[in-house]
This record gives structure tokens, sequence and C-alpha cells, in this order.
């Protein structure tokens, strides 16, 4: 799907912006949405759509013969990616702050509150899961203590990756 990505977020674009109605057919998405091969319009509906016979991702409804609609998964999606949008993808991140932005880099302020430091404790939270690695999980607590020792290090690494430039630093 990788290659259709920009056809499908031009689907996306258009039914949010209001060029594309919510239910639409082939001949609807070629009008708001030019610019790609003829058959690429009719073929992506069909193989995206739910229950499509070849695995492809469900990406449409299909509310009968030609006539389709975003899937509700990807209608929810869109609406909290919208709403989440201004915050974690903000026009402009750092130029009204600049100082604030490399001091909570370089740990001189960030979110911290009293008593508690995030490195100190992020350190503390990597040493008790890495104590998790070094004792036989019971298997009356852990039904598959071998996929529970993988998840634990799954979490690890997802601590690990964000504080990767503190590590350096200090």
């Amino acid at each position: 799907m990788a290659k259709h990505g920009r056809f499908y977020q031009s689907i996306l674009d258009a039914v949010s912006n209001g060029r594309l109605n919510q239910t639409f057919r082939s001949a609807d998405v070629e009008k708001a949405c030019p610019g790609f091969a003829k058959n690429t319009y009719t073929n992506f509906l069909a193989k995206h759509a739910q229950g499509n016979s070849n695995n492809a991702t469900e990406l449409f409804q299909r509310i009968e013969r030609g006539l389709y609609c975003l899937g509700q998964f990807q209608v929810k999606r869109d609406k909290y990616i919208e709403i989440l949008k201004p915050l974690f993808l903000p026009n402009d991140p750092v130029s009204n702050d600049i100082i604030r932005y490399f001091a909570s880099l370089l740990r001189v302020l960030g979110m911290v509150d009293r008593g508690w430091d995030p490195y100190v404790e992020s350190r503390a939270v990597l040493n008790d899961i890495n104590g998790f690695f070094k004792v036989e999980l019971p298997e009356a607590i852990f039904h598959y203590p071998d996929q529970t020792t993988w998840r634990l290090g799954l979490l690890l690494y997802s601590h690990i990756v964000p504080m990767d430039r503190w590590l350096v630093m200090h």
C-alpha cells in the first residue's frame, strides 16, 4: 500500500475538505482527486474494501456495488489525528520559546515535580525491568514467561530510545 499512500491521502483530504462526499463512486474520486492512472480509481477502491479477498488493508466500506465510504476505523482515527495535530505537530514548534526548548533538551528544566526527577526515575525503571531478566518468571503468574521476557525487553527498548539523548549527555 505504500505506493498508493499518496492516492489514499488525497481521498482523505478530499473528504475532509468537502470536495468529495462521505459516500463516493470511483468517478467522484477521479473528479475530486485528479492526476492518477485511470484504473487506479476503480481498482484501488475495490481492492481495499472491507472483506476483500486479497487480504489488502481494509480502508473503505462497500455500501453497494461501486459505492464506498471511508472505513469506520479511518474516520475515527482521522478525527483524532485532526484534534491532536496542533499538540504534536504545531505549525512552529520551537521558535516562540527556543530557550525553553533547548533548556529542556539539556535537562536544565523540564517536566519535574518536588522530589521527582525524570532522569533518575527513568534510570530506576530501566534497572527494575532489567531485574526481571535475571529471575525465573513463575508460570502461575506469567502464563508465557518467555514471551513476557520479550515483551519486557520491548518495553525496556521503548523507554531507552527517548532517553538516548539524555544518556549521551550524562
